[in-house]
């Protein structure tokens, strides 16, 4: 079945578009990165590199070995939400060719920016909270959870809420070490089927694990002067830092107790405009907050980055005012919710998901 969403106008979006666009005319500025998400994101990247070079270089007591290991998981977490997404999204700078050399940052935390390119801009925003094979693809691959009404109940699934966290915590290793092979294998994606990725593309991915098995395992334990297994436990645990968070960002925005899925009709409608179903099926947490919003790249602006993924996320905040109001306007919904109560609410979600007996 080929997905398609309703062609008629959306008065709310173009009321939002024409905001938005008079918001960027009368402050004559750039809808792409300012000075300060440049210098965020090169902070970022300093610290991501700078930590793994005096990991490596330097002799430290265990206590300073595992802060930079955290440092190092913060590092590798930032990269994704605050460099490689919007670089996906070409929103860094109007020359493309720069963006996709800063997509190409997504190499030093393991993850190939050919794959999370099909994964997240021609799957996920193309078909967001859309369930069939090809079209959401995280949910149809974690099967051991169950993260959608529509996914079958298994007998494991009665024990989700107590080990999810502990899935959460290897997500990493398993987008790197798993997903991207998954998705290259993948013959459909979204409305695509019979795809045939280049073949320098498996052998660019290839290449691209094993210098990070390299510079990641193997290069830490030639160099540091710290027993094998420490080590070893110190790379987990920087991996464990930045699954945390991009699992944060993850499920908080499309997974949680008032997440909906709608369903096509049976010619493959969404009977929405597109815009309007990004707005029903996103949720925002925290999106005022100053902290949350400079770490996690946009992502708690998530309805802003889904309605506009061609603007960068450091002008989230003010446009995510304008929806609000006009949400509220045109009687559509916006949802926002604390960081903290997103985050309960979606164990209750997985509580709820954990049987075949769903409340109406």
């Amino acid at each position: 079945m080929v997905i398609k969403y309703k062609t008629a106008t959306s008065p709310f979006y173009e009321e939002l578009k024409n905001s938005v666009d008079d918001y960027f005319s009368a402050k004559k500025m750039s809808k792409y990165a300012n000075a300060q998400m440049l210098i965020k994101s090169g902070l970022t990247l300093a610290a991501y590199l700078f930590s793994y070079v005096f990991l490596i270089l330097g002799s430290y007591s265990l206590p300073v070995f595992f802060l930079l290991e955290v440092v190092l998981g913060l590092g590798m977490a930032g990269i994704f939400l605050n460099i490689g997404h919007d670089a996906s999204h070409n929103t860094f700078f109007r020359q493309k060719g720069l963006n996709r050399l800063l997509l190409n940052s997504l190499t030093l935390i393991g993850l190939n920016p050919y794959i999370f390119d099909l994964l997240h801009n021609r799957v996920h925003h193309a078909f967001t909270s859309i369930e069939g094979t090809g079209y959401d693809i995280p949910l149809e691959e974690y099967s051991i959870l169950r993260l959608s009404r529509n996914q079958e109940v298994k007998p494991i699934h009665k024990y989700q809420v107590y080990y999810a966290p502990v899935i959460y915590c290897l997500i990493v290793l398993y987008y790197i070490f798993s997903l991207d092979f998954t998705v290259y294998a993948r013959k459909k994606l979204g409305n695509n089927s019979g795809i045939k990725h280049p073949r320098f593309k498996l052998a660019e991915l290839c290449l691209n694990k094993l210098l990070y098995l390299f510079f990641i395992i193997a290069l830490p334990l030639i160099l540091i002067d710290l027993p094998a297994g420490t080590i070893l436990l110190g790379i987990l645990t920087a991996h464990v830092v930045a699954s945390i968070l991009f699992t944060i960002v993850g499920v908080l925005n499309h997974q949680i107790y008032e997440s909906v899925f709608p369903e096509p009709n049976a010619s493959g409608v969404i009977e929405k405009h597109k815009k309007e179903h990004e707005l029903e099926v996103t949720i925002d947490f925290s999106p005022y907050n100053r902290i949350v919003n400079l770490f996690f790249g946009g992502f708690n602006t998530h309805v802003a980055h889904h309605l506009f993924p061609n603007i960068c996320h450091i002008h989230y905040v003010e446009i995510t005012r304008m929806i609000e109001r006009l949400a509220i306007k045109h009687g559509l919904p916006y949802k926002r919710k604390s960081l903290y109560s997103s985050i309960v609410s979606h164990f209750r979600y997985l509580k709820m998901l954990s049987s075949d007996k769903i409340p109406a």
